[in-house]
């Protein structure tokens, strides 16, 4: 039922609704069509109302009515401002300091002009996005390291609805070194993006190292190698020089090298030994002959692990295929890997190998892989000999579970996996996509990677997948290659305080190895794929009640350190109710944390180093007071800053974001024009409330007060 901007709804007939309410009425008159004794017409009516009243509401409760008020306001149209916060903001150039210049910008006229207009709602952005109050435009910290531009625009939908803004506005210096290629993202913005850009725009002389990556563990008196990325401006054929330095200083590897044209990436390798075993913090030095605008970016550091021995490799396989083929050859080709083969016969026993030898293979072995294993090999003497050698061992191992393999065998070697296997549902592709890949096995490659995990080809489904173990860790996800919906995990993980195991599923891992990165045109993501799965399963487990990490070894000046943090009672289980004290000791201060769980029993928390150089932490554990447990580690910070790398304002790239949406680029000369090209109609939005009044104790007193004062008055009449 409607009555103007009111709307009554209840629930059941309407028929039965307004009978009641008519058989209210009759009943109430005919109560007190005739009193005893009588009284006047003015005394019946007043009573009759008050029966018919408490009636009414009564049945108007009973059928659960909800009323809902609702009518249109008019509002001026939201423009979102995305302010860039980053670290880069706070460099200086030939235009002066950024910081200074988008402070007097945001104080010119246009603002006002704009704020008359339009509904500005303010957001600062770096690697996410934040939502800001306009008094607070003038304290603005510029501390974010790293930019991802996509999230200038890519975060608003958070906020509000896309169709209430006509326009977005954002201040940048374009610099863009972290998350996805904005000009590959900017085809999904369907608004116009209106950039305003902060800093100078001429070019200058800079040459700078954008990355370095290769081996992270490296052994004793072998030979290492990794590859140092360089960019330059201004120095096209200028001699340079790289040096690979140790922690002490000591020039481990040195290369001549001549710089490329203007915004070329050059790969430049460097072979190098190390003597002495642990961990290790190299850093590489990018020598040129002229003077640079800076020279802040010529250097990297590179943290590295040193052992002693190989991770040795017991493969098992079944059936031949690709698969096992392409997987034996890439494991003897990693110089830190040794490996031996057991293939099983199908009469049974192994080719080049006795039973008997299971014993020592077993215990001079690191890691077991098990590929291409089917119904038939199952059922050899061979397999069940292996099986029990595998439990009595506690070796890790990784199962591999390609298209004709039997899934039994994940019962045989994870016992405890808790996966159910359904049918698949006529899939034959997956497309990998890494889940907490990284974030376990090598956090620092992600950002190097991603755009890798883009090219890969899908993989072939065997006939059975698996669903999502409630123990175990998914690391690799399978999707549909059309739309990224899930299907299933491609490799999935199980860590307790005995051993680790993982499961791999699929077929077509091997074509990763022709997939070619870089400018040398180096197979690395199947090689690098392999290589650490297997240090992550050979790596030997801490067995202690607090463990202290941080996400990184590595940091970069002015970024963040997060510092996570576990505790276990002696079998194993977590501990969620204590207190961890932390004491951070760094080049020139200290830091004491105290962190304590979050609502769901988690750790962890975070700090800001002051400094370059090493830091050392260390923690205990409190339950109640008393301290049951301590671990220490340390990290480093290098005085590179990725933010440093945006020596001048790139308005080629706003240009172009802005260009690309219908929008327009604006200099901080031009930007009153922002008023007279940005346009939109006002906001119509829907306002008001509803109530059930089934709910509402207040609806249900009226009829009891109605009745009451009917009961006063008979009394007070003297009526039967």
């Amino acid at each position: 039922m409607e009555f103007g901007n009111y709307f009554i709804e209840i629930k059941g007939s309407y028929t039965i609704f307004f009978g009641l309410i008519i058989l209210a009425a009759f009943w109430s008159y005919f109560i007190y069509r005739r009193t005893v004794p009588p009284a006047s017409s003015a005394w019946r009516f007043c009573l009759g109302s008050l029966r018919f009243l408490a009636l009414l509401i009564l049945v108007f409760l009973l059928f659960e009515p909800a009323v809902t008020f609702q009518t249109e306001k008019t509002l001026k149209p939201l423009l979102p401002v995305v302010i860039d916060d980053t670290q880069s903001m706070q460099l200086s150039d030939r235009a002066g300091e950024r910081s200074a210049l988008l402070q007097d910008l945001l104080s010119r006229p246009v603002w006002q002009t704009l704020q008359d207009r339009f509904d500005l709602q303010y957001f600062t952005a770096g690697d996410s996005l934040h939502k800001i109050q306009e008094s607070a435009l003038d304290s603005l910290t510029y501390r974010t390291v790293g930019t991802d531009l996509t999230i200038f625009w890519r975060g608003l939908p958070r906020f509000f609805d896309q169709e209430s803004y006509p326009a977005c506005i954002i201040i940048s210096d374009g610099g863009d070194n972290a998350g996805r290629d904005p000009l590959d993202e900017i085809a999904k913005m369907a608004k116009p993006l209106f950039t305003i850009g902060i800093g100078d725009t001429s070019a200058v002389i800079d040459a700078g190292i954008m990355g370095v990556s290769g081996d992270v563990v490296a052994y004793q008196g072998k030979e290492s190698s990794l590859t140092v990325r360089i960019k330059s401006r201004g120095l096209e054929n200028q001699r340079g020089q790289l040096l690979l330095r140790d922690q002490a200083g000591n020039v481990l590897a040195s290369k001549e090298i001549k710089l490329s044209v203007d915004g070329l990436l050059q790969e430049i390798d460097l072979d190098f030994t190390l003597d002495e075993t642990g961990d290790q913090a190299l850093s590489v030095e990018l020598v040129t002959s002229k003077d640079e605008w800076s020279t802040q970016n010529n250097q990297r550091g590179y943290p590295i692990t040193v052992k002693e021995s190989r991770i040795r490799i017991l493969l098992v396989e079944g059936f031949p295929s690709f698969e096992s083929m392409f997987l034996k050859q890439t494991l003897n080709e990693l110089e830190d890997l040794e490996i031996q083969v057991l293939t099983l016969k199908k009469e049974g026993g192994f080719y080049d190998h006795q039973i008997g030898e299971l014993g020592l293979m077993f215990s001079q072995s690191d890691v077991l892989i098990l590929v291409n294993l089917d119904g038939s090999s199952r059922s050899s003497n061979a397999y069940q000999q292996i099986v029990e050698e595998s439990r009595r061992s506690s070796i890790p191992r990784w199962v591999w579970l390609t298209a004709n393999t039997d899934t039994r065998i994940v019962g045989d070697f994870i016992p405890d996996h808790g996966i159910r296997f359904i049918q698949n549902p006529r899939l034959s592709e997956g497309q990998a996509v890494p889940r907490r890949y990284y974030e376990i096995l090598e956090p620092d490659a992600q950002f190097e990677e991603e755009v890798w995990w883009k090219e890969i080809p899908p993989l072939r489904l065997p006939d059975r997948i698996m669903q999502q173990s409630s123990r175990g860790m998914s690391l690799i996800d399978l999707v549909r290659p059309e739309t990224g919906q899930y299907i299933t995990a491609g490799l999935i993980g199980w860590e307790d305080s005995h051993n680790k195991s993982l499961l791999s599923l699929g077929d077509g891992y091997w074509r990763w190895n022709f997939l070619r990165q870089g400018l040398s045109g180096q197979r690395e993501l199947y090689s690098r794929h392999l290589f650490r799965v297997i240090r992550w399963l050979s790596a030997v487990q801490e067995q202690q009640p607090l463990k202290l990490q941080t996400d990184r070894y590595l940091y970069s000046s002015g970024e963040e350190v997060i510092l996570d943090a576990q505790t276990f009672t002696a079998d194993g289980r977590p501990i969620t109710s204590a207190i961890i004290e932390v004491q951070v000791n760094g080049p020139s201060d200290t830091t004491k944390l105290l962190i304590e769980p979050d609502a769901t029993g988690k750790y962890g928390s975070s700090f800001l180093p002051n400094s370059a150089g090493k830091y050392t932490y260390s923690g205990i554990a409190k339950l109640q007071d008393q301290v049951f447990a301590a671990d220490s580690g340390e990290f480093s910070v290098e005085a590179y800053n990725i933010e440093k790398e945006t020596l001048t304002q790139n308005y080629q790239l706003l240009q172009t974001l802005a260009e690309r949406t219908g929008g327009r680029y604006f200099s901080s000369d031009n930007i009153a024009d922002l008023t007279e090209i940005i346009d939109a109609t006002p906001r119509r939005v829907k306002i008001g409330w509803s109530r059930r009044m089934f709910l509402g104790w207040d609806f249900w007193f009226l009829p009891i007060l109605l009745l009451s004062l009917e009961w006063i008055i008979r009394k007070r009449k003297g009526m039967l």
